[in-house]
């Protein structure tokens, strides 16, 4: 009779797995109430100690199999109930309700890593576009190699594989185009705080107007966003004129300029190497410039300044213009400077008020 139930139970769990759930939750609350109360009521009688919340644990013990023993039924209507209610009705009811948790469980899983979850994350990254397995995971690294960034989530999208490539990276997925609007939704572009849009394949000419295309539809969504665009040809800069992105990166041209730099002069490869890398102790960051005694000093000042303080000034940043003319600039608040340090300093411990 139990193997009875519990197969025409997983039959109509599989069959209507959403309305069974219900069907077993109520069944399990009633073979514990009704248990309960048959031997609060009955057992109670014979021993006035046993209250009602006893009862209860004592069916929960009982539909658990755990059994603590230190309290069982001793009149025959209450062993009667327990029979009827626990060990026929009970625990095949109790089996099949651990088996829609662990059906809910594994499904979630599943469509975790299939990339089918929305995302609930806040200030996180999304890195658009999967060029290779090993790509995104150096950025990643790269991205988390910084102290201040070590504990942002990274997620990335694109349609190119069925699922997740880096789960063992800690990278999360979400399965789809990147110029969907629906996947950015899912992929919680409200929320984002950096957008890193990859090319698609290294190999192709389209690549720079699908990365054009994505990076204009993150600006249309979160124009908060920061973010960065690869572009393969640089002859293809003006796909990015409207798009309005943070910054245009040429992989291509900054490989073959280090080259050439590299064989040229040695010692370049190593200090391109150190300064590009946040894994390694000195590395490239930027602050932007706030109100204070140094407005109106040229920046030729504050570099001398930093440099006392074994920071060194690279350039700064006036709108979208870059200038490393340091001694014919002179100090506006809302400018980006550019330094090289051991790691990345607080906008006050950089700038501090005074300018002694």
């Amino acid at each position: 009779m139990v193997l009875r139930i519990w197969r025409a139970l997983l039959r109509s769990i599989r069959v209507k797995p959403g309305r069974s759930a219900v069907a077993v939750s109520v069944l399990m609350v009633a073979a514990l109430l009704i248990n309960a109360l048959a031997f609060w009521w009955f057992d109670g009688q014979q021993d006035p100690g046993i209250s009602f919340g006893d009862a209860v644990w004592y069916s929960l013990i009982s539909i658990t199999t755990i059994g603590y023993g230190d309290f069982s039924a001793t009149t025959w209507p209450a062993r009667l109930a327990t029979a009827i209610a626990i060990v026929f009705i009970g625990l095949p009811v109790f089996g099949a309700f651990l088996g829609l948790i662990a059906d809910r469980v594994v499904a979630h899983h599943e469509k975790e890593r299939q990339g089918m979850l929305p995302v609930d994350e806040r200030d996180h990254v999304l890195i658009l576009n999967f060029p290779s397995a090993k790509r995104v995971q150096d950025i990643a690294s790269e991205f988390r190699a910084d102290a201040a960034h070590s504990q942002r989530s990274i997620f990335l999208v694109t349609d190119r594989v069925a699922s997740n490539p880096l789960s063992e990276e800690a990278i999360g997925f979400v399965q789809g185009s990147p110029i969907d609007e629906d996947v950015l939704q899912r992929a919680n572009i409200d929320q984002a705080a950096t957008v890193i849009v990859l090319a698609p394949d290294y190999g192709s000419a389209e690549s720079d107007s699908q990365v054009a295309a994505a990076v204009t539809l993150v600006e249309a969504l979160k124009p908060e966003a920061r973010t960065v665009a690869e572009c393969l040809d640089e002859r293809h800069r003006f796909l990015f004129a409207s798009a309005n992105t943070d910054a245009v990166i040429f992989p291509l041209r900054m490989a073959n300029n280090a080259i050439v730099q590299v064989s040229q002069d040695p010692g370049v490869g190593k200090y391109l190497d150190q300064v590009l890398a946040n894994s390694q102790a000195e590395s490239l960051y930027s602050t932007v410039v706030p109100d204070g005694p140094w407005a109106g000093r040229t920046y030729l000042d504050l570099a001398r300044y930093l440099l006392d303080q074994n920071v060194v000034m690279q350039a700064v940043m006036q709108g979208s213009e870059v200038t490393m003319n340091l001694g014919a600039e002179t100090v506006q608040p809302g400018d980006r400077i550019i330094y090289y340090s051991r790691h990345r300093l607080s906008q006050e411990a950089l700038l501090p008020g005074a300018s002694d």
